[in-house]
């Protein structure tokens, strides 16, 4: 399918100082209208704002998506507003995992829009009718997802309207699964006043329990949101019943989500339940900090462990170790993907930096790069974003240890490091000084006691002269 999505009962985005769309609504687009440059082919979805054409530019033959504001909103200036903001709030990002705008139209007596890329594939919310996912696939989508929210929070833009409608799985070259975050309708800008900030907007049934109450809301909302999307993946169910605020609120003053109390949840990957149920701690402070934080716990979850062997040589360990993690380093050969160009497009540069995964054995190592040794880019197990070298050292650190691992940085390489185990304490006494003997390198024989001698009797004396008796005579 294309991107967009029928809405779900209960998963309507509220959007303020819209009012709804009137019987009189004049009807859709007909193939064949056109505007500025592209043409109009069919209607491919709906939404609270506008309506969403597949459209052909005219003169390079490129297929694009058209997001028409709906004529009975273009008076309403908030609506404008937001309908500007979140072409400007996509352009700002430019992230891969988030739908590029290209342009923006505003036609003389003709309908305001602006141009999308073309997607094919289907929405999460397509993807959850077959039930719950395996924890591979869920690394793999929600990683990206993370991975896209980390960069709108960056740029100072909290989407406030995160659900499975709005993540898009399509397809790149032999790779499936890539994620493209959609519709940024009702996302807050940094630029935006607290009283915005403030405003009850999103799909009430994946929303943060202080965005639904009307209080001012923050990236950790988003990280909620992020949450019940990891529920419904694990469980194969919708977390929040109710289907107005009114009805979500008082569940949640009732009682905190948690996927641990699920049925069958001892059989989902302990990792993943507990980062799903830190992000739907009903406080934000009990939530992690950023969506980076909860992007590199997902990133480490992807690593293989490893085991470490049980004694190791320290000087031959060393040596082994470094040549191996040097070797195994190196990203796996793989066939380039196809690069699609368009007539009178310009072809994609390769990227020049992006997330390589770092581990070590024992984990908790510091991971810097020798050019830049200052620079602490993640404690072990992590992600980081680096630039891409052919060759280039990577230092772990930990404690006292040091080790170097001369590696390929690419995307997606794993960088690993295994630390020799401390040398025990008898190893320790071994290495002690010993005092050298004393005498000849070679032990003198033991003395062997000599027989005693009985004394002899002396002599009688004889007159005349005096005899002296010596005992050790003979």
């Amino acid at each position: 399918m294309e991107f967009a999505a029928p809405l779900l009962d209960g998963d309507a985005t509220v959007l303020p100082g819209a009012e709804p769309a009137a019987a009189t609504d004049p009807p859709p687009l007909a193939p064949g209208a056109v505007i500025g440059a592209y043409r109009v082919d069919a209607l491919i979805g709906e939404g609270g704002m506008g309506r969403v054409y597949r459209a052909v530019h005219q003169k390079l033959d490129r297929v694009v998506a058209l997001k028409v504001l709906r004529p009975g909103l273009a008076d309403q200036r908030r609506v404008v507003g937001r309908f500007f903001d979140e072409a400007r709030a996509v352009n700002r990002i430019n992230h891969p995992n988030i739908i590029e705008v290209t342009d923006f139209l505003e036609p003389a007596g003709g309908p305001t829009c602006y141009v999308m890329e073309h997607l094919s594939g289907e929405t999460l919310r397509d993807a959850l009718a077959g039930g719950a996912m395996d924890k591979a696939r869920v690394l793999r989508v929600m990683g990206q997802v993370a991975d896209a929210l980390a960069a709108a929070h960056r740029a100072g833009i909290i989407h406030r309207d995160l659900k499975p409608d709005n993540v898009f799985l399509t397809t790149r070259g032999p790779a499936t699964d890539v994620v493209k975050l959609l519709d940024f309708g009702v996302a807050c800008l940094d630029e935006v006043g607290g009283e915005d900030r403030q405003t009850i907007v999103g799909t009430p049934a994946y929303m943060a329990p202080e965005q639904l109450a009307g209080r001012e809301v923050d990236e950790r909302s988003d990280i909620f949101s992020f949450g019940l999307l990891l529920y419904e993946m694990l469980s194969g169910t919708r977390c929040a019943a109710g289907k107005n605020a009114s009805a979500l609120l008082v569940q949640y003053a009732q009682a905190t989500p948690q996927l641990a109390a699920v049925p069958g949840a001892d059989r989902l990957d302990r990792g993943l339940v507990r980062l799903t149920d830190r992000c739907l701690a009903k406080s934000p402070a009990d939530r992690p900090a950023t969506m980076a934080e909860v992007r590199d716990a997902l990133a480490a979850m992807t690593l293989p462990v490893r085991a470490a062997p049980w004694r190791w040589a320290a000087a031959a360990g060393a040596v082994l170790v470094a040549g191996a993690l040097w070797w195994g380093a190196r990203p796996a050969p793989a066939d380039p993907a196809p690069v699609v160009v368009e007539m009178g497009a310009p072809v994609p540069a390769p990227p020049t930096s992006g997330r390589v995964f770092f581990s070590s054995e024992p984990s908790g190592a510091a991971v810097t790069r020798a050019a830049e040794p200052d620079r602490v880019l993640c404690t072990t197990p992590c992600a980081a974003e680096v630039p891409f070298a052919d060759r280039a050292e990577v230092v772990f650190q930990r404690g006292a240890d040091r080790v170097a691992v001369a590696a390929a940085l690419s995307p997606g390489a794993m960088v690993q490091a295994v630390f020799p185990p401390a040398p025990s304490a008898r190893k320790d006494k071994e290495k002690q000084v010993v005092k050298p003997r004393a005498g000849p390198s070679r032990p003198a024989p033991k003395p062997v006691p000599r027989r005693p001698v009985a004394p002899r009797k002396p002599p009688a004396k004889k007159s005349g002269r005096t005899v002296i008796f010596d005992p050790f005579a003979g």
